[in-house]
């Protein structure tokens, strides 16, 4: 079973003013609005398959309907799930899901949310498939509430080039989106990733694939994180201030994440988008070294 509650507790980075689109970087503090917003109404179907360094591929399946208020369709995803807040294009982007909370709050922003049921995930050539059943969200940020449906995560022995949705209330009509080829860190300062290493001037990053590629690190047991666009040939450059913001005193154990997305396909008899993610991940401790 995926976890959203514990996706919280593994997510988003340190200053107030770059939590983008849901906070703003005026520095006023705005009461909650009593006049009637009008609802954006958005649907999600997302499969993602975490690659972890050690241990089985899984998959996992999350399908729901939202009505918000105070903040756009495309915010909605992040505030739902914040590993899939949308990735950065051109520059580093921190974010922190109290910091959104209240914010949100401050806004008078709401999403409600509704569980999309009646639909099978098939994954690929490996006859695997995906059923999301309703579940409660968890109560982690006061102005989301509602169901979600998920299902996984389940283990896998490969990645499966494509995965396919099919609604039941409509016979052969079946999406299919293909998944993206999973970028992993081959360097980080020059080495080959270990179990630590030293940050002195900042993080200096190569990835496998470059195209489409955001390298995340979340620090274990925080609720923030950085995110990173790959360059062109596939450096990411994170600096010492950013790391030591982020992670406060080393050592500290921090996940790296090297995410691909694939989000060009809508669900067929449901309006909703389908997207699928890749996440490699490996558990490296920082250690601060030198003087900043």
């Amino acid at each position: 079973m995926r976890d959203l509650a514990s996706r919280f507790n593994r997510t988003l980075a340190a200053a107030a003013c770059v939590v983008g689109a849901i906070v703003g970087c005026d520095g006023s503090q705005r009461g909650p609005d009593a006049s009637p917003r009008p609802l954006k109404r958005t649907a999600e179907v997302t499969v993602r398959f975490d690659v972890p360094a050690q241990g089985p591929i899984t998959a996992s399946a999350l399908a729901f309907r939202a009505s918000a208020a105070g903040l756009t369709a495309a915010e909605v995803m992040g505030v739902v799930d914040p590993l899939s807040a949308a990735s950065p294009t051109s520059a580093c982007v921190v974010w922190d899901l109290d910091i959104a909370s209240r914010a949100l709050n401050a806004r008078g922003g709401t999403v409600e949310l509704e569980a999309i049921a009646g639909i099978e995930v098939g994954l690929g050539t490996t006859g695997v498939m995906l059923r999301p059943s309703a579940r409660l969200h968890p109560d982690v940020v006061p102005a989301v509430g509602g169901v979600v449906a998920e299902s996984g995560p389940i283990p896998l022995p490969a990645l499966p080039p494509w995965i396919s949705v099919e609604v039941f209330d409509i016979a052969g009509e079946i999406t299919e989106l293909a998944t993206p080829a999973a970028a992993r860190i081959v360097t980080i300062n020059g080495s080959a990733p270990g179990s630590h290493v030293g940050v002195s001037a900042g993080l200096d990053i190569f990835v496998s694939e470059a195209a489409g590629t955001t390298v995340e690190l979340r620090p274990f047991g925080g609720t923030s994180a950085i995110s990173c666009p790959a360059m062109s040939d596939g450096r990411v450059f994170i600096s010492r201030a950013a790391v030591a913001r982020l992670v406060g005193r080393t050592p500290a154990p921090v996940s790296f994440d090297a995410v691909r997305r694939n989000d060009s396909e809508r669900v067929t008899g449901l309006d909703a988008r389908l997207s699928v993610e890749v996440r490699s991940s490996a558990v490296i401790e920082l250690h601060l070294e030198g003087m900043p």
